[in-house]
């Protein structure tokens, strides 16, 4: 039941308005910022993740450059030695007449 003594807060219609204006823009200036966040956060992860990752295939590249420069160099050591022993090989397998 109410009280007819009791008198609601005196606020003309336009200030009411205004007021309730002024929250609408205080709640899409939130959502404003909310959503760039959300925008510039993943930007900000992908950015870091792709560096990472160059940073993580420019090791392996090196890794396998030096790999391949090791079994180039082992390769190259072992023909060496097989032409030696072919050499020697052969040589005692010439008929002298």
């Amino acid at each position: 039941m109410t009280n007819k003594n009791q008198t609601a807060p005196n606020i003309k219609g336009n200030d009411l308005h205004q007021n309730m204006q002024t929250h609408i823009q205080i709640v899409v200036a939130l959502i404003g910022l909310v959503g760039g966040l959300a925008v510039i956060f993943p930007k900000f992860y992908s950015d870091k993740k792709i560096e990472q990752l160059k940073q993580e295939h420019n090791l392996r590249l090196k890794d396998l450059e030096q790999r391949y420069k090791l079994e180039s160099e082992y390769d190259l050591d072992l023909r060496i030695k097989r032409i030696e022993a072919y050499n020697q090989l052969w040589s005692h397998l010439t008929f002298q007449g």
